[in-house]
């Protein structure tokens, strides 16, 4: 994934229906709305996208549902914002084949990590995705 982020990008929230499950319709609703007010890019499944409450099915058909609604009219940079880091890669690996044009990551945290630690981690997830 080569992206180079400009103008307004919305961390978007992940709908859910009455009952707590992901909303494909309410989603895809959010998707349009976005778009239609002039927003430049997309990032599903941030931590406004609840991403510790998705299971990773869950995670990967938010971002199925928001790439698809987006249809190519402006970028959507995944968020992937997760300890484990082979899940991590899963989900880098499944929103680069359904079309994200990046990934948006954050170092591990609720452990304490030394600089060294935070880039092996990164240097680890590069060298395993796009």
């Amino acid at each position: 994934m080569t992206y180079r982020p400009t103008g307004i990008i919305t961390a978007l929230v992940t709908a859910f229906d009455d009952e707590g499950q992901l909303s494909e319709e309410r989603l895809r609703k959010s998707v349009q709305f976005q778009i239609a007010h002039g927003i430049h890019g997309l990032c599903p499944t941030g931590g406004t996208g609840e991403p510790l409450s998705l299971s990773e099915d869950e995670y990967n058909r938010a971002l199925e549902i928001v790439i698809d609604e987006v249809k190519g009219r402006i970028p959507v940079i995944a968020g992937v914002l997760l300890v484990d880091q082979a899940m991590t890669i899963r989900i880098i690996k499944h929103a680069a084949r359904v079309g994200a044009a990046a990934a948006m990551l954050i170092p591990p945290y609720f452990v304490r990590t030394s600089q060294r630690q935070v880039f092996k981690h990164f240097s680890d997830i590069a060298a395993r995705t796009n």
